[in-house]
């Protein structure tokens, strides 16, 4: 019987009152790459609400709701037989429920800061990746999942991968969906719409800026040309550098620029 782990993550947050939290349930298999439409479910939950929220995904049900100050959570997995029942205090900036060795749930709250000290934008609307030098796809690579390709930036190294050489090291990643079974060049100077940006931190060693390009609630997507869609652009910080321009150049070799 597997061992089940409840990992339960928290940040300071400077205001206890009622906020939203974005909640993201996983539901991919053990050493499965996520696809979103397949894997992922998103919801949110407003701290202030009377009524709790019942999500079924699969073979998973998430209960969630107020009561006496807390947040309380009921996960509940059919093909795993687990039952897993916590609550949490609202003054939490985020919240995780770890089922070993992936994430189940994961709710972070809606902050109202939009922009780092050194100008990117972390989260909030408007927000524009752009597209600094020309960007090739391999088609045929070791780990590609269907028509999803990714590539890795690490000390300004740029590789066919989904996996960074260098695991104590900061990078970003930069993932597409394929509509042609051949390599695919994303072009120098095009600007693509973020639909979610914001800040995660799953451990005490890194934080990761993410910037996804699809609207999963929607189905609605940044752009998209006749040879990929664009995914995502996430990058994995550690804790005691800066997430600034300047780092972002390094990482990534002058390929991207966050604005606003």
């Amino acid at each position: 019987m597997r061992i089940l782990t409840i990992l339960l993550l928290s940040l300071f947050l400077t205001d206890a009152m009622g906020k939203n939290f974005y909640c993201q349930l996983n539901i991919a298999p053990v050493g499965k790459q996520i696809v979103a439409k397949d894997h992922l479910r998103f919801f949110t939950f407003d701290t202030t609400a009377l009524k709790g929220k019942k999500i079924s995904f699969k073979d998973k049900t998430i209960l969630i709701w107020n009561k006496k100050g807390l947040i309380h959570i009921g996960l509940f997995s059919g093909r795993k037989k687990v039952t897993v029942n916590t609550s949490f205090s609202p003054s939490r900036q985020s919240f995780q429920l770890n089922v070993s060795p992936h994430t189940e749930l994961l709710c972070t709250s809606k902050r109202k800061t939009t922009v780092n000290s050194q100008g990117i934008p972390t989260s909030g609307k408007g927000v524009v990746v752009k597209i600094k030098r020309p960007l090739l796809f391999k088609y045929y690579t070791l780990d590609g999942y269907e028509m999803t390709r990714t590539l890795i930036f690490q000390k300004g190294k740029i590789t066919n991968s989904h996996l960074p050489p260098l695991k104590d090291t900061s990078w970003c990643l930069f993932r597409i969906e394929f509509k042609l079974n051949e390599d695919t060049l994303v072009p120098k100077g095009i600007s693509i719409p973020v639909k979610r940006a914001e800040m995660l931190q799953n451990n005490k060693d890194f934080k990761v800026y993410s910037y996804s390009f699809v609207d999963f609630a929607t189905g609605k997507k940044g752009m998209e040309t006749s040879r990929f869609v664009p995914f995502s652009l996430e990058c994995k910080i550690k804790s005691e550098e800066v997430f600034s321009r300047e780092l972002l150049r390094v990482i990534t070799n002058s390929s991207f620029e966050i604005t606003r």
